[in-house]
């Protein structure tokens, strides 16, 4: 039933709040996108600090789908991984609007394959 509360979510909106780790009070807005039925996010500073390195550590937290609170659970993709180009075309495919389009090429640039997590909704 998650899976397809945030399948739909993720369809309608471009944006998902999320919380890392057990000790963040507050959501964080990012960009998340599907690819096959699996759910990915990059980390946009490449950096392990923030929500992306408090899941690399803790590898739990939520995702918030407007009032609705799934907890999920985390696993780093390889930079080398054949799904990396799927997730790039995703983001493209997603994120057209004029305000995020440069984004979405930067994104999906392989210099963020090293900073792909894939979420699982439990």
């Amino acid at each position: 039933m998650s899976v397809k509360l945030l399948t739909d979510y993720l369809q309608q909106h471009t944006l998902i709040g999320i919380k890392s780790g057990l000790h963040r009070k507050s959501f964080t807005d990012i960009w998340m996108v599907t690819v096959e039925g699996r759910f990915f996010s990059r980390s946009w500073n490449k950096s392990h600090d923030g929500w992306f390195g408090e899941f690399l550590k803790n590898g739990a937290g939520q995702l918030k789908l407007n009032n609705i609170i799934l907890n999920v659970h985390v696993q780093k993709i390889e930079k080398d991984d054949v799904v990396q180009q799927k997730i790039d075309l995703a983001y493209l495919s997603k994120y057209t609007q004029p305000e995020n389009a440069s984004y979405a090429h930067g994104i999906s640039h392989p210099d963020y394959h090293d900073f792909t997590l894939e979420f699982f909704p439990e």
